[in-house]
């Protein structure tokens, strides 16, 4: 018997985190690093291996948007996802349908 896994199952469910930045800067990071991260916490802690049906079923389980969420704003940090982090590029704004809202000073 072939268990499915999260991504066979709900392919429409997140793939990736955006994060915006104060800044401006938006970087996505895959789900599956975090659901990887924290099933990895949970398999260390209840004593269950990679790869057996309690790891499928916790990974499942983690890549649930709100538990990716929650794993990433409580347990993670930059450091942990910013070489897996790639930068979206933003697109240079229309400065003409802004012209006329633009402020100017003579100095």
């Amino acid at each position: 018997m072939k268990l499915k896994t999260f991504n066979e199952m709900n392919s429409n469910e997140a793939k990736v985190i955006e994060i915006t930045f104060p800044n401006g800067d938006v970087y996505t990071i895959p789900a599956e690093l975090i659901a990887q991260k924290r099933t990895e916490y949970y398999a260390e802690n209840d004593g269950f291996e990679k790869d057996s049906i309690d790891w499928i079923k916790e990974f499942d389980i983690s890549m649930a948007p709100s538990e990716l969420y929650d794993w990433l704003q409580n347990d993670m940090d930059w450091a942990d996802v910013k070489d897996h982090a790639t930068k979206m590029e933003s697109s240079e704004p229309d400065y003409n349908s802004m012209w006329f809202d633009a402020e100017f000073e003579v100095k």
